[in-house]
């Protein structure tokens, strides 16, 4: 069987005159389609030995070339969808490793660099894979990461490759737009043939009412609001909810964003000395950005001037 394989193996690269070796290679030209018209003769006697042995050739490679395994049920959403990279050498960019067309994205150096996809709307992903066809090209190290608006990351995995084959993985579950590997390679080119991203659309809807919060405030300045509480959570969305504050002084036209207030309730700090309005906004963490958020009621905290012995002080 095994010598039925390699004489039909033979045959079929000497009648394409492909380079197998430099196919998946982005340091070198690749193979070309070059028929030998005269070896297809050999091809088709080649054949008539082969029968049902090749079959079992091909899954004992097979499972020989797979690495890790992903156990979830989604497929690749990945597939045809805008694909970007921090380099890329001529004729092997980004998208040739979503398209399926067996090309690859070649990095041009070995220091770290990453592949990276623009889902077009926010994804619920639980794994991911990549296929390496050259062992002198792998990502030798290598960390794929999601994100919501992609410029802030977090890693869902990381892992390393050895040799040449396809690589599954689960990876920490979560709702993300943009997906990335982030890798290192130990030679002058990397290179990745097709990178995966299992996943579905999510089910991501922003909440219909932003709840309500209390109480509004009255104080001298400098005033130290006492914590402002949630009366009704934000409601109607589907997913998980996350907020952010806003503060406002006058003439009340612009909202600023309070940073680090991802919380139901708010405590302002001390030292108020100019009457300030407050509101939250609530919307689902699928979502990359604020548009669309619900929005509270509006408190305000009301800074009368210090006074001294009745006497009102200017």
């Amino acid at each position: 069987m095994l010598t039925a394989f390699a004489n039909w193996f033979a045959s079929l690269t000497n009648w394409f005159g492909w380079r197998l070796t430099n196919r998946f290679a982005c340091g070198s030209l690749r193979g070309r389609f070059a028929p030998n018209w005269f070896a297809f003769g050999s091809l088709i006697g080649s054949l008539r030995s082969l029968k049902l042995g090749i079959m079992v050739v091909f899954l004992v490679v097979a499972s020989i070339t797979a690495m890790g395994q992903y156990t979830g049920g989604y497929s690749n959403v990945a597939f045809g969808k805008t694909a970007s990279a921090s380099n890329y050498a001529g004729g092997y960019p980004p998208s040739d490793a979503v398209n399926g067309s067996g090309g690859l994205w070649c990095a041009l150096t070995n220091s770290p660099a990453w592949l990276m996809v623009d889902l077009g709307d926010s994804y619920y992903i639980d794994g991911y894979g990549f296929d390496s066809g050259n062992s002198s090209e792998l990502p030798d190290n290598f960390t794929f990461q999601g994100s919501t608006n992609g410029s802030s990351w977090s890693n869902l995995h990381s892992g390393s490759a050895s040799v040449a084959g396809n690589y599954r993985y689960n990876c920490s579950a979560g709702y993300y737009r943009y997906v990335r590997i982030y890798a290192t390679f130990s030679h002058t080119y990397g290179s990745i043939t097709e990178f995966y991203v299992y996943g579905t659309l999510s089910a991501c809807t922003n909440p219909t009412s932003g709840g309500t919060i209390a109480t509004a405030q009255t104080g001298c300045t400098p005033f130290d609001p006492a914590a402002f509480t949630s009366s009704a959570a934000a409601s109607g969305e589907t997913g998980t909810l996350e907020y952010i504050w806003q503060n406002s002084v006058s003439p009340f036209t612009t909202w600023n964003d309070i940073s680090s207030t991802n919380s139901a309730t708010y405590n302002p700090p001390a030292g108020l000395t100019e009457t300030t309005r407050y509101r939250r906004l609530a919307r689902v963490n699928c979502k990359s950005d604020w548009t669309g958020a619900a929005v509270s009621n509006t408190l305000e905290a009301t800074v009368n001037p210090a006074s001294t012995g009745g006497t009102t002080k200017w």
